[in-house]
């Protein structure tokens, strides 16, 4: 286990079970002296979400016989054991391993194997075959005759995405949501219409009881797989910012408005998650988070509609640009979509997966393609606020040592940063 998150399992007494969640070695004993039966070969953390003093979330892949098993587990604070006998009340189904649920006492933490979740109760029935048939059949008029769901990606308590298959191709991507996020979910689905360039995934279906959205699977090569290809067509950058373009300029009803405010504090929480989970950075956190607040508050409220979360990953390249996963969209500022995009592109780079020669061109072709030269300077703010909430990722997908890769994706915000910061640029 890192020094890093052995100070972090110190300082946060409030979590006893964290010592063991974040410590993949202690949890798999734990969990193989709990399940002597099962012969559990490895097991490796995939996702953390922490709320210090509160509460740890980790998601897990054991695996069992060379087959992989999705897990999570949960620890508590003060209250877990008020929270431990919610767990033990809730009906389970058997999961992979026969399990439906395991309770750590000891520890204060509850165990869920796949597909039972606290929050995403309708999992069970989806994943099951006959079950998931009548759940089609309510969903959509569509004939989705699936032979099998394929888990594409799956965030314990939140989001649930799968891929229906039969025996001769792909037939649609079912989304679950938890019943504070489907409302919205649903309305930002059907908010945008495909347009010149722009193409938008069909909702072939959905079931507001089960809180299960269906899209039609679009068979093209996404744009991310695109760049890291070693020809790589800038034209398809060209498209897709025309595309992009194209979102921002429609006029959709019901996306919430995302306030300059709202965005500035977010920043400041970020922050104070930081300097708490790696305390190194909290200075140069902090710092960077009061000078977004201070620009960010500067600035006129706009509420043009964006994606919310773009980037080469949402973007599928064919005849038209298809853009995926409006589950952020809200209406705000235009630049923050374009900043969102590169931002990405920047991480890419710390990670030495692409070139600063190919970024530049990447970068280059998407704002001329865009053609809105007047938002340059907040493009550029924005690429740094989403580099900024980026700078939690390898904690939170438990990237080995997470702790400098941290550093290094506040030190480039800090370089986005600077130009920003002069008088010149004012």
């Amino acid at each position: 286990m890192l020094p890093a998150d052995s100070s972090l399992i110190h300082r946060d007494a409030e979590l006893p079970g964290l010592a063991v969640l974040l410590d993949v070695d202690a949890f798999a004993s734990v969990l193989q002296a709990e399940l002597p039966e099962i012969n559990i070969q490895s097991v490796h953390s995939t996702y953390v979400r922490y709320k210090r003093g509160t509460n740890c979330l980790v998601a897990y892949e054991l695996n069992v016989a060379g087959t992989k098993v999705p897990i999570y587990a949960k620890a508590f604070g003060a209250n877990s054991r008020n929270k431990l006998q919610k767990f033990r009340n809730r009906t389970s189904v058997p999961g992979s391993l026969g399990i439906g649920r395991l309770i750590l006492a000891a520890y204060g933490i509850a165990v869920c194997f796949f597909p039972n979740d606290k929050n995403l109760k309708q999992l069970p029935q989806l994943v099951d075959r006959q079950t998931r048939k009548h759940l089609l059949d309510k969903i959509s008029a569509n004939d989705l005759c699936e032979t099998q769901l394929l888990n594409l990606r799956y965030k314990p308590e939140r989001r649930y995405v799968g891929q229906l298959r039969s025996d001769t191709n792909i037939q649609a991507v079912l989304k679950a949501y938890t019943k504070e996020d489907y409302l919205q979910a649903k309305t930002n689905a059907q908010a945008f219409h495909s347009g010149t360039v722009l193409n938008i995934a069909p909702t072939l279906g959905y079931s507001d009881r089960d809180r299960l959205l269906a899209f039609e699977w679009i068979p093209q090569l996404p744009l991310n797989k695109a760049i890291a290809q070693p020809q790589f067509n800038y034209d398809t950058i060209t498209l897709t910012g025309a595309a992009l373009a194209e979102i921002h300029a429609q006029n959709p009803a019901n996306l919430n408005i995302l306030s300059r405010n709202a965005e500035a504090q977010s920043l400041l929480l970020l922050a104070a998650d930081l300097s708490f989970i790696y305390p190194p950075v909290a200075d140069l956190a902090q710092n960077l988070a009061q000078q977004f607040a201070e620009q960010l508050l500067s600035l006129p409220q706009l509420t043009y509609p964006i994606h919310g979360d773009f980037n080469a990953e949402q973007v599928l390249l064919g005849e038209n640009v298809t853009i995926l996963d409006f589950d952020r969209a809200v209406r705000s500022d235009p630049a923050a979509d374009l900043g969102s995009f590169v931002a990405r592109l920047e991480h890419d780079k710390l990670r030495g997966d692409l070139s600063s020669y190919r970024l530049e061109r990447i970068k280059a072709a998407l704002l001329q393609s865009y053609q809105a030269p007047f938002l340059l300077n907040r493009v550029e703010l924005y690429t740094a606020i989403a580099l900024f909430r980026l700078a939690c990722e390898p904690f939170r997908y438990r990237e080995p040592n997470w702790h400098e890769k941290t550093v290094m994706i506040l030190q480039q915000v800090e370089t986005i940063l600077q130009p920003l910061s002069t008088p010149q640029s004012a």
